[in-house]
């Protein structure tokens, strides 16, 4: 049937899926479907009132794992510059992008996290 890699595998896929799921209904939650992400800005001698703040520290929670993700994309791939003419290929480009990023990820999540750390021997 499946080996214990595909296993895995399509269980870490779940997870992906489970949590960009609750960032999704999070994001709607606090700023409804068509609202912008923009952060508010005090100006001189008004400071932002205490909802404008909450608002920020919302927006920022939210921003900083998509600039994050998108960043290490414009790293490791190139994502800055866009080879491809047309809404289509455009988004086959992007989708290319993120396989790629989680397949990077999913090296790192899986070879690194799981192996037990060995004791250290103490200095004499």
């Amino acid at each position: 049937m499946f080996s214990l890699w595909q296993t895995r595998h399509v269980y870490f896929i779940v997870i992906w899926i489970i949590i960009l799921w609750q960032i999704y209904n999070v994001t709607y939650q606090l700023f409804g479907h068509y609202q912008n992400g923009i952060q508010d800005k005090a100006v001189k001698n008004k400071p932002l009132r205490p909802r404008q703040l909450a608002r920020n520290s919302a927006i920022s929670t939210v921003r900083f794992v998509v600039e994050r993700t998108l960043g290490s994309q414009q790293r490791w791939f190139g994502g800055k510059t866009l080879r491809y003419q047309g809404l289509a290929k455009a988004h086959a480009w992007h989708v290319l992008l993120a396989v790629a990023y989680n397949l990077k990820r999913l090296l790192r999540l899986y070879v690194e996290s799981p192996l037990p750390r060995l004791p250290q021997a103490k200095p004499a």
